[in-house]
């Protein structure tokens, strides 16, 4: 995961801000996009996914993803439609949903898509609960539903 290079601070990609210190994020490399073509012209798609992943710090489900997108000869999927169901949910006070709906398109641990989530929320002026004990009990208990749907 990119360190902040202000506070060093582990701030997920997706983020374009630090939530530790709020200092602006860079983007990933710029011909990334062209590395990655030029990997899938030569029949090298995990290698593409790998190099993208390496390069953003994204989940790997959302590297491939972003690659397929490539492939398929569009650019990255845009997270802006994401983001914005992700604040009508912390809106209506549903952060649980918020925080699983974030993990599923990322592919990213429990705790990422927490941080995630409550940055998002303070960027944007919207409260969120802490949830103590009883949410630390509630996420683990969506983890563990999650994790059994994906398996059925």
């Amino acid at each position: 995961m990119p360190k902040c290079r202000n506070c060093n601070y582990d701030v997920h990609p997706s983020i374009g801000q630090c939530p530790h210190c709020g200092a602006p994020m860079d983007k990933p490399n710029a011909d990334l996009e062209q590395q990655v073509r030029a990997l899938l012209d030569d029949g090298q798609k995990i290698a593409a996914v790998k190099l993208y992943k390496d390069q953003t710090g994204v989940g790997l489900a959302e590297a491939k993803a972003a690659v397929e997108a490539l492939e398929a000869g569009a650019g990255p999927p845009s997270s802006s439609d994401m983001e914005a169901e992700l604040l009508r949910l912390l809106g209506r006070g549903d952060k649980l949903e918020a925080v699983k709906l974030y993990r599923d398109q990322k592919g990213v641990s429990l705790l990422e898509a927490k941080q995630a989530v409550e940055s998002l929320a303070a960027r944007h002026g919207l409260e969120t609960q802490r949830g103590g004990c009883l949410g630390v009990v509630l996420a683990v208990v969506l983890a563990a539903v999650t994790f059994g749907m994906a398996i059925c």
